[in-house]
C-alpha cells in the first residue's frame, strides 16, 4: 500500500529533487472540503435508489454503531491512502501534466492506478463476489473516472492532501458506511460496491464535470521553466508550450528544479462553481 509513496520519495532523492515538491502544503480549505464531499455525494446517488427500489435493503444498525468512530476511521483511511497518493498524485500526476496536459493526465494516471489493483481483484480476494471480468471492468472504469477529479483537485490546489482525503473518504464512505448498511437481496453486489455498475456510471458522470471545462483550458498546459546556469545572474525563461525539447539540461549544479505548474489554466468544474457561487480563483 505504501510502495508507490516510497518509490516516489526515493525517486525525488535519487534525482536530487526536493521532497517538498510532492505537494505537502495543506491547500485551500474549499478543495479539502470538496475532496471529502464528492464520495458522499456519489454514494448517496447510488445507494439511496438501490434501497428505495428494493435492489438492496437498508440496515441502519451498522451506521448507528460506527457513527461515533467515524472521525477516527477517516484518519485511519487517509493514512493508508496517503501511501498510494504520494506516488500517484504527489509525483505522477504533476509529472504527466507537465508533459501532456490535464485530460491525458487524469485518464493515464487512473489507468495506472487501476492496473495496480487488478492482481488483488484477480487473486487477492479484493472483490464483491461478482465474476472477475465484471469486477475488473467496472473497477477500471470507475478508478479512471475518479482520477480525473482527483487530478484536478491535486493540480488546482497544489496539495497532495486533497487526493489523500478523497481516497480515504471514498474508502470509508463506500466500504465502511454504505456497503455496511446494505443487505444483499440478490443482485445488489452487481450494482453497489466498488465493483458494481452504479459506481461506474456515477464516477463517469462526475469526471465529465471536471474534464469538460478543464480540458478546454489545459491543452498541453503551459509551464514556467527556470534555467539554472552556472552564473548567478541568469534570468528565467518566459512561459513556453511543453515539448520534449523544453527539457533543460542543468550544468554546474547538483539540484534540478522542477518546472512550476500553471494552475490558473485549470478551470473550475461546474459542480464547484455552483457550490462556491463563483469561479474559484487560487
Amino acid at each position: 500500500m505504501w510502495t508507490p509513496g516510497v518509490c516516489a520519495v526515493l525517486t525525488q532523492l535519487l534525482f536530487n529533487r526536493p521532497i517538498a515538491n510532492l505537494g505537502w502544503r495543506s491547500g485551500p480549505l474549499r478543495y479539502l472540503a470538496l475532496s471529502i464531499l464528492l464520495p458522499l455525494i456519489y454514494c448517496v446517488a447510488i445507494y439511496v435508489p438501490v434501497w428505495m427500489l428494493g435492489a438492496g435493503r437498508f440496515d441502519g444498525s451498522v451506521l448507528a454503531r460506527a457513527y461515533p468512530l467515524l472521525p477516527f476511521a477517516l484518519v485511519q483511511n487517509v493514512f493508508f491512502a496517503l501511501g498510494e497518493e504520494i506516488g500517484w498524485r504527489g509525483f505522477l500526476v504533476p509529472a504527466l501534466y507537465r508533459v501532456r496536459g490535464f485530460g491525458w493526465t487524469g485518464v493515464a494516471s487512473g489507468v495506472i492506478w487501476g492496473v495496480w489493483h487488478v492482481p488483488l481483484i484477480m487473486f487477492g480476494g479484493y472483490s464483491a463476489g461478482t465474476p472477475a471480468w465484471y469486477a475488473v471492468t467496472c473497477f477500471m472504469i470507475s478508478v479512471t473516472a475518479m482520477s480525473v477529479a482527483v487530478a484536478w483537485l491535486r493540480l488546482r490546489s497544489g496539495s497532495l492532501w486533497t487526493a489523500a482525503l478523497y481516497h480515504g473518504a471514498h474508502n470509508l464512505t463506500i466500504q465502511g458506511i454504505f456497503d455496511g448498511s446494505t443487505i444483499d437481496t440478490g443482485w445488489t453486489k452487481w450494482i453497489t460496491t466498488e465493483f458494481g455498475i452504479g459506481l461506474t456510471v456515477a464516477t463517469v458522470a462526475m469526471s465529465l464535470l471536471f474534464l469538460g471545462p478543464a480540458s478546454r483550458t489545459c491543452q498541453r498546459g503551459t509551464l514556467m521553466i527556470e534555467r539554472l546556469a552556472s552564473t548567478k545572474d541568469s534570468a528565467p525563461i518566459s512561459p513556453l508550450p511543453v515539448r520534449r525539447e523544453d527539457v533543460i539540461r542543468v550544468r554546474n549544479s547538483r539540484v534540478a528544479r522542477e518546472p512550476a505548474i500553471d494552475r490558473t489554466r485549470l478551470a473550475p468544474p461546474m459542480i464547484f462553481r455552483v457550490m462556491s457561487g463563483r469561479a474559484a480563483n487560487v
